[in-house]
């Protein structure tokens, strides 16, 4: 886009176009593309025409409209459309926590350094530059093999050489760079696997959770800059992390009785609730909350979908890690209960059931308690979504009556423990099934479950090409006493060019 005129007067004008090259007659393919004149009148951006105090926008902060954009982009757009109730941001699967890269090959080679003598030379060329020295008498080979190391490493950014008395291993320091190789005579080549010319495999990046701080210093410097511009606007907002992960150490995946991990199309991994996971994630909740109270915002940290994973394969439903099943044994004496569809009886094992549903709560009470510990003051709630454990509506043979029994804690039915708020969610009802019936059940959620209406959320998807009921969700909402309507995601509101209400 280019400023053509400005302080242009009323009326009829004319504006010529002109090319600024000539056609290659040879060429058939040489075009110049118009597309619009856009008159306009400068003026600042104008206030929200309306304020909505009880509703916003859903930030997800692997998405190019989270962490790529700067929270201030954020927190002025909200205020702009008018939108200043209790936000959403969701931390991600991908980008919040550190890694270490798993399961790569490097090429590489180890050079012996053979029979030499004192000013003769030694030569090393790699893909066309060559590297001389000439030891001096009375160095040992170890000395020779340092020197030879030290020039490599000094030289060539691609390679790193360790080195012995016997020469140098060369390494190529990504799995993608291929390096030649040629020796004087006094030196000799022994190819690795893959060799020093031979491209080696990527690998993948593993989360490190044995390391403190478990986030990124990027991911938090962005939860501070956030929460920092929300404080100053005045707008409330949860932040969130959930059951799942970008390639978390094999240890923390959740199992199907076959032993198989739940890995998931994100893609990503649901975690179990065992102690490796909960002491990663409590660590990952109280470094939120730092920064949250270095900005001055209210400490509100969501369990984003803290349940156990909703899907059965083959094999039976994903309950069964190896601690799981050793506490189970450990505490009743007898092996956990295989449970085969997300649609059987829990009275079928009335005793696994409740211990699946409690084990929840466990790592909730430990997350809440340890971060009160550094912040007495924070508040927690938790994200339900009720298409994923109900599936169709009881009495059809489609309700899935064990995940509503594992995947909803007693302790979550009222606030008195610890769970000020439940945000309910329901996106297969209202993004794809767009029925209004299971949109305003999903909606009422909470208030069946006696909570008062400032503690009940709606968490209502936009997201897709065709048309949500965006419209209905809102309408309906205004009819409730819900104290707070959200629309999951930021993004879809701006590459759909959703309307406010």
């Amino acid at each position: 886009m280019r400023k053509i005129g400005s302080d242009i007067a009323a009326g009829a004008h004319a504006v010529e176009i002109t090319s600024l090259f000539v056609k290659n007659p040879a060429s058939t393919g040489y075009f110049f593309h118009y597309d619009y004149l856009w008159p306009l009148v400068s003026q600042d951006v104008p206030d929200a025409p309306e304020v909505y105090e009880n509703i916003s926008l859903a930030t997800d902060f692997d998405t190019d409209h989270g962490y790529k954009k700067p929270p201030a982009w954020h927190v002025w757009h909200l205020d702009k459309l008018g939108f200043r109730g209790h936000a959403d941001v969701y931390m991600g699967v991908f980008w919040n926590n550190k890694r270490r890269r798993v399961e790569a090959t490097y090429p590489n080679c180890t050079v012996s350094l053979g029979s030499w003598q004192p000013d003769e030379p030694l030569w090393i060329n790699l893909s066309g530059t060559a590297l001389y020295f000439s030891p001096g008498a009375g160095l040992a080979d170890a000395d020779v093999a340092g020197h030879l190391r030290a020039m490599l490493n000094v030289t060539f950014p691609g390679v790193w050489c360790t080195s012995s008395a016997g020469g140098i291993n060369i390494r190529s320091r990504a799995p993608g760079y291929t390096f030649s190789i040629s020796t004087s005579a006094n030196l000799s080549v022994v190819q690795g696997t893959p060799s020093l010319s031979t491209a080696g495999a990527e690998g993948d990046w593993e989360m490190i959770d044995t390391i403190s701080p478990v986030m990124t210093q990027g991911a938090r410097n962005w939860i501070r800059d956030l929460a920092s511009q929300l404080h100053q606007a005045g707008i409330p907002a949860s932040f969130a992390f959930s059951m799942e992960c970008y390639r978390p150490p094999s240890a923390m995946a959740a199992r199907y009785w076959d032993g198989a991990p739940v890995d998931l199309p994100v893609p990503s991994t649901q975690m179990h609730f065992g102690s490796r996971v909960r002491a990663y994630l409590k660590q990952m909740y109280k470094e939120c909350a730092d920064q949250l109270a270095a900005a001055g915002l209210p400490i509100v940290l969501q369990f984003g979908e803290t349940q156990w994973w909703y899907f059965p394969n083959d094999s039976g439903m994903p309950f069964y890690d190896d601690g799981t099943k050793a506490d189970f044994l450990a505490r009743f004496g007898r092996p956990i209960h295989r449970f085969l569809a997300n649609t059987d009886n829990p009275a079928d094992d009335q005793q696994t059931a409740d211990f699946l549903r409690d084990r929840i709560w466990d790592y909730c009470s430990e997350v809440i308690d340890y971060v009160r510990r550094y912040h007495p003051a924070a508040v927690f709630e938790c994200l339900w979504p009720l298409d994923a454990n109900q599936g169709k509506p009881a009495p059809n043979s489609g309700f899935r009556r064990l995940n509503m029994h594992v995947n909803l804690p007693e302790q979550w039915k009222t606030s008195g423990y610890g769970v000020k708020y439940f945000r309910a969610e329901g996106f297969d009802y209202d993004v794809r099934q767009k029925s209004a019936v299971l949109m305003k059940q999903t909606m009422r959620v909470p208030l069946g479950l006696g909570r008062p209406a400032d503690e009940c959320m709606y968490l209502a998807g936009i997201f897709g090409t065709a048309d949500p009921p965006y419209l209905q969700a809102y309408s309906m909402w205004k009819q409730t006493d819900i104290g707070s309507l959200c629309f999951w995601a930021f993004d879809q509101f701006c590459l759909n060019s959703r309307p406010v209400p």
